[in-house]
């Protein structure tokens, strides 16, 4: 950063050749950022105005900053109205939140006379600062109109999907499709904008026709703040901020990332560094500094440990207050959390946050959220798992700061999990609750951000997951929302991976948008939509399982900016020991069975195609051990393979085998090292689901192995085909 002393401070376990050389290359969303700190905050701009708030959405210090103008934050949705009164569980789950709207009006301007559908109606001074609706192909020429202050005649008017889509007036990545190639149809998507629309004195924005799903954000101004509406002929005046900020903002929505670069070699025969079970790497920040990133370094590891090792290191934050003796707890959370992959794997990244895996195989994790350290900072790795964990981080400081230490206020974040959650029903999860630590009001506190992550007993989708966010007291939530998707800012359902400047989606494990049962984590970033508080901030999101039955492992991270020592987390999960990962529903293998997808395939016949089918993310009804079957299509009667079984001596042993039934499936004949056992077995079914299992009968290994052929019989009935997939085998004494 031009005119900025910069300080590094590098913390290894052992030594310093496993620094973090190179990381500063692997920043893609840092080039984009930096060019927003140019406008400095340190005195309240005059007039609130497209662009002031553009220079505040991509200042990366912006975060940090006390705001310069007091606001409230406001959420109008398409929710169901119905939703009145959390005692009434009928109502308050009540779940058509599309085509609600405010009212119709007849709009007369410079093109005639028409009948709209108002879908807020705001009573300024303003700024709408975010707007979402879901990609409905039944809309896609929906016409959206903005008019302010009382005039006729639009501001903006564009399709609406176009304009939230970044294809009219609002550029990408200000307005984008968060989630880009999620399916061929574009209903499968979201559209969003963060584009700044501020009014002095009203805000109306209609639609053409019924609406469909739709989310608009703003800020609520007190009266008599001084806001330079958005006016006619805006784009052209403000065309070079207008460029600017969308280049700064950062990269466009993205389902890959750059590679990271190779960690340092070390010395040969030389350890890595490790932090053992119960250990702490620690560096302390000296006050007056600004902490601009935070970069961590895990392994090489591989994923299974990798995944224990997200969730077990935990980051710890400690600020320093002028005048207390000890410090005071401001960030706690497991790394995965609190950098957004979960318990998923990488890559994944936001303007604010980053992970990516090197070629080594070790992973970085950087965070580019700002930590002011107005009289110092403790910052810590602790290792609250069983197992020692190969890591380093690095702490990048610039000082001085720019404003004086009232100027600032601190990164906070905590960590809330159930790994039992029960789904047998409808009801309202706690994300976070934000209470004020004492008598006192918080002063210029601020929800900025939320990674949720999930693991669903079913595969199907766990609901519509409104949330629901009270602040200060309210008897009733001021935001209320349409659904965990749209929360986060997807729709219907989330991409496999994204990453984009404020929404992102870890790698799941489901190859499909429509797969739930296994890891899902998802973030959103908040930019101008942040929610204030003073006293309190309950956030609580809905669980609606699509089918009852088990139980789902639910965590959420929050983040959010205060003074040090006036806020905290009530409720929040922070222990000493974190007790082990849950395993994602369908991966727990069965007792005794021999997975069918582990065993060497021995022969395959002339156009037989096979793999291994991740069917427990694919289908809720059938327990898969291992969450996985072997799944061959030969092309034509007596097609087929052959497995290798192994077995303990070569005693005789008898063999069952757990087949796969399906509606497309045919009938099979299984060899056990000679002629055929029993007659054919068909594996047609009306759902799909677990064959009852199959006695093969008795065999003589030889070397400890038993050669299992399965092969296609002839097709059978209508809808029979050579499709068979086996989910395993299991062997006995005769």
């Amino acid at each position: 950063m031009r005119g900025v002393a910069v300080r590094r401070a590098v913390v290894t376990a052992v030594f310093a050749a496993f620094a973090m050389a190179g990381l500063a290359a692997a920043e893609p969303f840092a080039r984009h950022a930096a060019r927003g700190s140019a406008a400095s905050a340190s005195s309240a701009p005059e007039v609130v105005s497209v662009e002031s708030l553009l220079a505040e959405l991509v200042d990366p210090l912006a975060l940090a900053r006390v705001p310069s103008v007091s606001f409230t934050a406001r959420l109008d949705t398409s929710r169901d109205l119905a939703s009145r009164d959390p005692a009434d569980a009928a109502t308050w789950f009540a779940n058509a939140d599309r085509g609600q709207f405010l009212r119709t009006e007849r709009f007369t301007d410079a093109k005639g006379a028409r009948d709209e559908w108002v879908l807020v109606d705001l009573e300024g001074p303003g700024a709408v600062v975010r707007l979402w609706t879901a990609m409905e192909t039944a809309l896609a020429n929906t016409v959206v109109r903005i008019r302010l202050d009382g005039a006729a005649d639009p501001v903006i008017e564009a399709r609406f999907q176009d304009l939230l889509g970044g294809r009219a007036a609002f550029p990408v990545p200000l307005a984008c499709v968060p989630a880009p190639g999620a399916t061929e149809d574009q209903s499968a998507s979201g559209a969003l904008s963060y584009f700044p629309i501020p009014f002095a004195s009203r805000c109306v924005i209609s639609l053409d026709r019924p609406p469909g799903y739709w989310q608009v954000s703003s800020r609520m101004y007190a009266k008599g703040t001084a806001v330079e509406s958005l006016a006619q002929g805006w784009q052209a005046r403000h065309a070079a901020a207008i460029a600017q900020a969308a280049h700064a903002f950062g990269l466009a929505p993205c389902a890959t990332l750059p590679l990271a670069p190779d960690a340092p070699e070390t010395s040969e025969g030389s350890a890595a560094p490790r932090v053992s079970a119960g250990g702490v790497l620690s560096h302390r920040v000296a006050g007056g500094a600004l902490v601009r990133r935070l970069a961590v370094r895990l392994g090489p590891l591989a994923d299974a440990a990798l995944r224990d090792a997200l969730r077990e290191v935990w980051l710890e934050v400690d600020a320093l207050v002028e005048g207390q003796a000890e410090p005071t707890a401001c960030v706690r959370a497991p790394l995965g959390h609190f950098f957004g992959v979960g318990s998923c794997l990488p890559p994944v990244a936001d303007r604010f946050r980053e992970v990516q895996r090197a070629r080594d195989g070790s992973v970085l994790l950087v965070s580019r959220l700002p930590m002011p350290a107005p009289a110092g900072l403790e910052v810590r790795l602790s290792n609250r798992g069983l197992a020692p964990v190969a890591c380093s981080f690095e702490v990048v400081e610039s000082e001085p700061l720019a404003l004086d230490a009232g100027g600032w206020r601190l990164l906070h974040a905590s960590f809330r999990e159930d790994i039992a959650f029960p789904s047998d029903g409808s009801r309202d999860w706690r994300m976070v609750e934000l209470a004020a630590d004492g008598d006192a009001a918080v002063p210029c506190a601020e929800l900025v951000g939320t990674t949720l992550a999930v693991m669903n007993p079913r595969v199907d989708w766990w609901g519509e997951g409104d949330e629901k966010i009270a602040v200060d007291g309210e008897g009733f939530p001021s935001h209320f929302g349409t659904g965990s998707e749209d929360f986060i800012g997807c729709a219907w359902g989330f991409p496999r991976v994204l990453s984009s400047p404020l929404v992102s989606v870890a790698l799941r494990d489901g190859a499909s948008r429509l797969m739930y049962d296994r890891r899902t984590t998802v973030s959103r970033m908040r930019g101008l939509d942040g929610i204030p508080f003073r006293t309190r901030l309950v956030a609580d999101i809905e669980w609606i399982p699509a089918r009852a039955g088990g139980v789902a492992s639910l965590a959420a991270t929050s983040f959010w900016y205060a003074p040090a020592g006036v806020s905290r987390a009530v409720g929040a999960t922070d222990v000493a020991r974190m007790p082990p990962s849950p395993l994602p529903p369908n991966f727990a293998p069965i007792e005794g069975l021999v997975e069918a997808e582990s065993l060497a395939v021995r022969s395959v016949t002339a156009g037989t195609e096979w793999d291994i089918q991740l069917i427990g993310a694919s289908y809720p009804n059938g327990v898969w051990s291992n969450g996985a079957i072997l799944f061959a299509r030969p092309p034509a009667e007596g097609g087929g393979l052959a497995l290798e079984l192994p077995v303990v001596g070569d005693e005789p042993v008898r063999v069952f085998a757990r087949f796969v039934s399906a509606p497309d499936y045919g009938t099979v004949r299984v060899t056990l090292e000679g002629p055929a056992k029993g007659g054919p077995i068909s594996l047609r079914a009306a759902a799909v689901g677990p064959h009852a299992e199959v006695d093969l009968g008795v065999a003589r290994p030889n070397g400890g192995r038993v050669v299992v052929r399965i092969e296609s019989e002839a097709v059978g009935a209508a809808g029979e085909g050579n499709i068979f997939g086996v989910d395993g085998f299991r062997v006995v004494e005769p």
